[in-house]
């Protein structure tokens, strides 16, 4: 009886064993069923590789395949500077970070989870973490810092290699999946600053972050010190103070935290005069300050 199975094993035979020469003979009825059932499987076996073929030349490169010692010299060249929070060391990341030859700068951070450039911010959330933020608020605080102190904040989805690339079918709750995909939607109508990043894996995130990095500065660690500062001074006061009283001319994120130090209200700012902004301040952000409170308008 002629069964395809044993092709495969006989094939295995010869390529390990080139000096014995085999030669094989199927034997079956002609016109039977046996041999139907065996050119039917030739036929499968044939349009399998076919198929296969075909979309091995149509598919993306594997972001998850091995990387070749000529790629690994590339990379040896070049090394890049990440600022990466401590906590984000239980994931594994860092770890691709550090194979693709990234300096890895562990730091307490108190705003996102990576520093790529001193312009760029990056939250990353696992599947599972990301509808409990958005349900809590917590990511929507996340997001409010990062755009607070980075021109370029970004939230990085992690998906499941085992499951679609899409939000559909993350929750087992029908209703909370969409609910939390139009709390996503709500977010970045919110942020129009904010980006978006997904990937399948750490490895594609590491492809991301090279990417995102290519002909940037390197990220600060004194900066992030000085940002650490500022949020420790941050929790003392109002946001929505904050965000006020930067908007007067002559108050910028280099300054503002002296000035609402040295002032209990607004009210005592409008009741100094211009020598006594020039000793808190510069020189010139002192005369916008009171130029602003004191300008006439024109009825």
């Amino acid at each position: 009886m002629a069964a395809l199975t044993t092709t495969p094993f006989v094939q295995a035979f010869t390529a390990l064993n080139p000096g014995i020469t085999l030669r094989v003979y199927f034997l079956f009825y002609e016109c039977s069923v046996e041999e139907q059932k065996y050119l039917t499987e030739l036929r499968r076996e044939k349009e399998s590789f076919q198929q296969l073929i075909k979309d091995r030349a149509q598919m993306a490169i594997s972001v998850d395949k091995d990387i070749s010692d000529k790629d690994e010299s590339l990379f040896s060249k070049i090394s890049q500077k990440v600022i990466v929070d401590v906590r984000e060391f239980r994931s594994a990341l860092p770890s691709f970070l550090h194979r693709r030859n990234f300096d890895i700068v562990p730091v307490t951070l108190e705003v996102g989870d990576y520093i790529l450039t001193p312009d760029v911010c990056i939250e990353r959330k696992s599947v599972s973490d990301l509808f409990g933020s958005l349900n809590s608020g917590r990511l929507y605080n996340q997001v409010t810092a990062m755009n607070r102190h980075y021109k370029r904040p970004m939230l990085l989805i992690e998906l499941s290699q085992e499951k679609t690339f899409s939000l559909q079918g993350i929750s087992a709750n029908r209703d909370s999946s969409q609910i939390g995909s139009e709390k996503l939607v709500l977010l970045t109508l919110h942020f129009p600053c904010l980006r978006i990043l997904w990937c399948h894996s750490s490895q594609a995130a590491t492809d991301l972050f090279k990417e995102i990095k290519l002909e940037q500065l390197e990220p600060n660690s004194e900066s992030i010190m000085d940002l650490r500062e500022s949020c420790e001074v941050d929790s003392s006061f109002l946001a929505s103070a904050k965000d006020f009283i930067l908007k007067v001319p002559g108050v910028n994120t280099r300054n503002y935290r002296l000035l609402m130090e040295k002032c209990k209200d607004f009210q005592e700012v409008i009741t100094y005069d211009t020598h006594d902004l020039i000793q808190n301040l510069r020189v010139v952000n002192g005369t916008l300050i009171w130029n602003f409170l004191h300008y006439e308008l024109l009825v």
